[in-house]
């Protein structure tokens, strides 16, 4: 009913594309400004193009919703597989194919799920955004997870700075599971502090010993 097109940086376009869809295209494209690739914004060296290659490919089979996490990575995995089995970055770490495939899928994913929410909530013109939690998140997400950011720092509120948006162990970073979605002030949270508080204090028991979910 109110298609739209999206033009690609090469020239060509894509017409009668769905708002929503659209959203998610301008999410993915904007990661990397002109060029749709790399989508998970991985920091393997550029010779790995079989590694790079199979985490686009599964990146954008899970955003177009018609594939699982799983099916997208186990894909992956085999075709890039065939030529590398390891992934080297460019500070000298190591990860296994299986490894690395599997963050660079979720955290790209997840990325544009976030990219998709912030449009939605300028779009709203809502300065507020409110953080999703878990049980058994790390200690230095779980301060903040469930919990309203300002995107302008406004006072009584924290700002993305706080939460490390943009930092690679922040919001939204490497295996981050959190989000966050555009908040109405004044509206019930998802989460109360003391729901929040038990998630943080979860333990489980292993070998006998009890320790932290995390």
């Amino acid at each position: 009913k109110h298609a739209e097109t999206v033009c690609l940086a090469t020239g060509e376009k894509i017409e009668n594309v769905a708002p929503t869809l659209h959203k998610t295209i301008r999410a993915a494209l904007s990661k990397t400004v002109t060029k749709a690739l790399n989508l998970t914004k991985t920091t393997a060296v550029t010779s790995q193009t079989a590694y790079i290659f199979a985490a686009d490919v599964a990146h954008q089979k899970v955003v177009s919703g018609a594939f699982s996490y799983d099916e997208a990575i186990r894909s992956a995995v085999l075709s890039a597989a065939e030529k590398e089995l390891t992934v080297v970055y460019p500070s000298g770490h190591t990860d296994s194919l299986d490894v690395a495939v599997r963050r660079a899928v979720m955290t790209g994913t997840n990325q544009t799920a976030g990219r998709i929410a912030d449009t939605l909530g300028d779009e709203l013109e809502l300065d507020l955004r409110e953080t999703t939690a878990h049980p058994g998140a790390r200690p230095e997400h779980a301060v903040w997870q469930g919990k309203i950011v300002s995107m302008s720092g406004r006072k009584g509120y924290l700002s993305p700075n706080d939460i490390g948006y943009g930092d690679v162990r922040g919001f939204m970073g490497a295996n981050c599971r959190h989000n966050w979605y555009p908040y109405i002030e004044g509206t019930p949270r998802s989460y109360t502090d003391e729901e929040l508080d038990e998630m943080a204090n979860k333990t489980v028991t292993f070998n006998g010993e009890e320790m932290s979910l995390y």
